[in-house]
């Protein structure tokens, strides 16, 4: 079943970038007033499947600008979701088709989801509103048939579109009268070249006097021919005889036969076949009138048993109307049950409570105890505070402990290393030493009497002396070219200039190599003594360090000591507290000496529970009390009532309704049926003499018949039958006989024949031999004629204007076998169109009776049995309906109403047999507006039944009747504003 899941409209009409998901339903009502757009969505799905051409596609354009498209999400018949794209200005507007996974499909891919069911097709059957609710093409039944047979041929209707193409072609190729027709024309040219072809070898004057010589020879070729034609003719008339032989004697042997019957019998002209078929059309009839009657006879003694069985009709009635109470007793006594049952569960809870307590007291002993919401928060709060206590007093001792073992641990290491650690003196003294040996090894560097800084110093002043001066007496020589004599001068201070700045480094050198060798004069014994002071000075440093570091953990270890101690005693003191509560407990509740703290709030909450389940027990028992109360009073009532109608007085109260209940529904089932025994013996009686009336005129023809041939009974008929055939026969053998002797044999011999004159089959193969052999003569002598005649046309051929002959003959030839050609085509299409006439005539006898027999059965539906049959009337070419009163009624006699549910039903009908081939949606225009309430609700119940097989989608308005009674939960409703 192909399937409309959603639609996407781009523009149309009215519509721009509007989404409308139909939820995957098979019944979908679009909801709205006039000028809300229903109709353009119809036509939008009417665009999506079938497109529109060009000039229809401007109507739709969208109004206020856009472009003119969407997409339609169907699922097909393989149950895949597939989406139809269609764009007015893109790809010449054919559909683009998707499956699930956004490949493109091919292009035939929508045809053939269609079946070929082209736009046309589809409007005929799937769409309609209440202005086109008739098939297209009008009512009679060979319209109706081209609807089945392109459906069922084609899928389309194209099969009548090749009709009307054949017939076209058929009269393109020729016509009796025509000119125009190619074959007329090529007719006509193939006439003015054999008279062309005439008229040049007749105009040809050279032939004249070869032809003379020729001719001679020609008449003595044709008085032999006429010679040998006639030997010929005689040969062949007595192989004729001697081949027809057989046929001379069955002649004789027939006339024979015929002289043994009487010259003339008489008999009806297709006699024995009218009487046969009179007898066959009458013999189902007087089967169906034994079954009617039949029929009649056991529906009536079915009424009289129905009637026997009826209760008297006041008793039916008081028993229906206090049977009407049920309801009411049996609300009451599903009621008292439940009560029972809540009871009953009730007790269960009850039992199983006190049992997982294990407190070994009753019902009673727990009502006295005084336990309530309070008891609850108290047994909680112990079990919290004991659980709380439990934990925290043992953990705070064990962090006691562990502090008072890592105190010990800290205070053996401090004594430890304070034995490591020097004194202030001692340290003093070590420092001191240390000072001096490094004021020995190195003098300071801000001192003067460091040679190395003196040299630095001193060498700095020298190095910018020199260079000034360098400088300076260049810049003068540069400058002074002219003045040679100032030149010596200027050179000897840059030579001086120069000693003066390298002069220092030579120096330089000198002093590292005297401070390195101070260095080596230092003794190892300082170097060491060194080294072992600044060790005992950093172990000093970092044992202090220690010290201090597990002092200050020491004191943290004393105070945290001290805040365990103190949460201990307040432990103790809740501890005690606690306990003395405890105790008032189990003064209280004896059964709390044998249980723990920490069980105490979930034995609380159990035996709270099984309080309120005590409690709520109670009420429960009020309650059932009250209704068995009401039950017994009305089951006194009913007992009294209806004491003669109960069988046994043993049987329970609610045996009794059952009873009552039954026999008001068998009373009712009888009544029912007793009207539909007297509606169907109306019917059968009708059936029956309408069965009468269709044997009279056949009884009164079969009997006129026997009058005709002076009989009075059927073996009488019988054998007057089959002696009037065995004359025809042998009267058509006659005929036949004679037939073929004129058809092969010359009268004057036929005349001898006839009249018993003719040769024996002997005399016959003397003849023929003789003939033969002058034949053989004959042939000779014309041979010799055709030799020198053969002779005599070379020579006339030498003379002939051969070129323009040929041509002409060649043409006409050609011609020819076109002609021969066409005349072929066009005998082809002929049969081709003969073939398609049958093939229509066969579809309709085939799938018409389906069609008639389904439209009835959806219009009995429709208009609630009113109308029992739909059928085609062969004598006036109309579509009749028969009522179940019996009256009929041609189509043009209904109301509207009426006539738009007869067309609903073949539509319905037509999509019923469609159905095997394929099922698509309908789209319906609001097309029951016409129907009363009643028959919408029929009709909605087919639709219903029908949107399994086809997707139903209902435009309508708001106010709709058909909207109102229908049930919403059963279909999509979409509201357009």
């Amino acid at each position: 079943m192909m399937r409309i899941n959603s639609l996407h409209i781009y523009g149309f009409g009215k519509w721009i970038d509007q989404k409308i998901d139909f939820n995957h339903s098979s019944f979908i009502t679009i909801v709205g007033d006039n000028e809300t757009g229903k109709s353009t969505i119809r036509s939008f799905i009417l665009f999506m499947l079938f497109g529109l051409s060009p000039q229809q596609r401007q109507h739709f354009l969208p109004k206020h600008g856009g472009q003119l498209g969407g997409k339609l999400s169907i699922v097909a018949a393989d149950g895949n979701d597939y989406m139809i794209e269609r764009f007015h200005d893109r790809n010449n507007c054919e559909a683009i088709c998707y499956d699930q996974a956004g490949q493109r499909l091919p292009s035939d891919w929508l045809t053939n989801q269609l079946h070929g069911v082209d736009r046309s097709l589809y409007n005929k059957i799937f769409n309609f509103d209440v202005f086109s609710l008739q098939v297209e093409g009008g009512l009679s039944k060979d319209q109706l048939g081209q609807v089945l047979l392109s459906v069922g041929m084609t899928g389309s209707d194209r099969i009548y579109q090749a009709e009307k193409q054949l017939q076209t072609v058929i009269q393109t190729i020729f016509r009796p009268r025509g000119t125009k027709p190619e074959l007329n024309q090529i007719l006509k040219q193939l006439i003015d070249k054999e008279r062309q072809l005439k008229q040049l070898e007749d105009s040809i004057a050279i032939y004249e006097k070869s032809q003379k010589q020729r001719m001679v020879y020609q008449n003595q070729i044709a008085a032999k021919q006429e010679e040998l034609a006639k030997e010929n003719e005689q040969f062949v008339l007595f192989k004729e005889q001697e081949r027809i032989y057989q046929s001379i004697e069955d002649y004789h042997l027939v006339v024979e036969q015929l002289k043994q019957l009487p010259d003339t019998v008489y008999f009806p002209e297709q006699g024995e076949k009218r009487y046969q078929s009179l007898k066959e059309q009458l013999q189902p009839l007087q089967t169906d009138q034994r079954v009617a009657a039949q029929k009649l006879i056991e529906l009536k003694e079915e009424l009289e048993q129905i009637q026997a069985q009826l209760l008297p009709t006041d008793i039916r009635n008081q028993l229906v109307n206090r049977l009407d109470e049920i309801a009411n007793y049996q609300s009451h006594f599903n009621e008292y049950q439940q009560l029972e049952r809540q009871i009953a569960e009730k007790t269960r809870m009850i039992k199983e409570g006190l049992g997982q307590s294990k407190l070994n007291i009753t019902e009673a002993d727990l009502l006295d105890l005084p336990i309530n919401f309070t008891t609850k928060e108290i047994w909680q709060q112990l079990a919290d505070q004991y659980t709380r206590l439990t934990e925290q007093v043992p953990n705070l001792d064990q962090s006691l402990l562990k502090l008072e073992k890592n105190e010990q641990q800290l205070t053996t290491k401090l004594n430890a290393l304070k034995e490591k650690t020097l004194s202030t003196v001692e340290k003093n003294i070590l420092e001191k030493e240390l000072e001096q040996m490094d004021r020995t090894f190195v003098d300071s560097p801000g001192k003067k009497s460091n040679p190395f800084n003196q040299f630095q110093k001193k060498n700095r002043y020298l190095n910018f002396i020199s260079i000034s001066v360098m400088f300076l007496s260049l810049a003068l020589m540069i400058f002074n070219r002219q003045e040679e004599f100032l030149i010596l001068p200027f050179v000897i201070i840059f030579i001086v200039g120069c000693f003066i700045l390298f002069k220092p480094i030579k120096f330089k050198g000198e002093m590292i190599e005297a401070l390195e060798k101070q260095a080596e004069q230092e003794s190892e014994q300082s170097i060491k003594r060194r080294d072992d002071l600044i060790r005992r000075i950093a172990q000093h440093d970092e044992n202090r360090d220690a010290v201090l570091l597990i002092q200050q953990e020491l004191k943290q270890i004393n105070i945290e000591k001290m805040k365990l101690t103190e949460q201990l005693a307040i432990l103790t003191m809740e501890n005690e507290r606690m306990e003395q509560s405890i105790y008032e407990q189990q003064d209280n509740f004896s059964f709390l000496a044998h249980i723990p703290v920490e069980f105490w709030p979930d034995l609380a909450k159990q035996l709270i529970e099984v309080i309120d389940l005590i409690e709520q027990r109670q009420q429960l028992d009020i309650d059932r009390d009250r209704e068995l109360v009401w039950l017994n009073s009305f089951e006194e009532k009913i007992r009294a009532n209806f004491a003669d109608l109960i069988q046994e007085s043993q049987l329970s109260f609610q045996q009794v309704l059952n009873q009552l209940q039954e026999l008001s529904i068998q009373q009712q089932n009888f009544f029912v049926q007793e009207q539909r025994i007297q509606q169907r013996i109306s019917q059968q009686e009708g059936i029956h003499n309408e069965i009468r009336a269709k044997m009279a005129p056949l009884q009164e023809e079969m009997e006129g018949l026997l009058e005709k041939v002076g009989v009075e009974t059927e073996e009488q008929w019988t054998k007057l039958a089959q002696q009037y055939e065995r004359w025809s026969i042998l009267k058509e053998q006659k005929a036949e006989l004679i037939r073929q002797i004129k058809l092969h044999l010359p009268d004057h011999l036929v005349g001898n024949i006839l009249a018993g004159q003719y040769d024996s089959l002997s005399q016959l193969e003397i003849k023929i031999k003789t003939s033969q052999v002058k034949m053989t003569e004959l042939n000779q002598e014309l041979n010799s004629l055709y030799q020198k005649e053969a002779e005599q046309q070379a020579i006339l051929k030498q003379q002939e204007q051969s070129k323009k002959v040929l041509n002409l003959k060649h043409d006409y030839y050609f011609i020819k076998e076109k002609f021969n050609e066409e005349a072929k085509r066009w005998l082809t299409y002929q049969l081709a169109l003969e073939q398609i006439q049958q093939t229509k005539e066969r579809f309709q006898r085939s799938y018409l009776p389906f069609v008639l027999e389904k439209a009835t059965h959806y219009l009995n539906e429709i208009t609630d049995g009113r109308y029992v049959l739909v059928e085609f009337d062969q004598t006036l070419q109309q579509l009749y309906l028969l009522t179940n009163d019996g009256d009929a009624y041609q189509a043009n006699e209904l109301s509207q109403g009426t006539l738009d549910q007869l067309f609903v039903a073949i539509r319905l009908g037509i999509s019923s047999w469609l159905a095997k081939h394929i099922q698509l949606p309908f789209l319906i225009d609001d097309g029951f507006v016409h129907f009363d309430s009643n028959r919408q609700k029929q009709i909605y119940a087919i639709l219903k039944d029908l949107k399994d097989i086809h997707q139903i989608i209902y435009f309508t308005k708001e106010n709709s009747d058909f909207v109102q009674d229908r049930d919403r939960e059963d279909q999509s409703i979409i509201y357009l504003s």
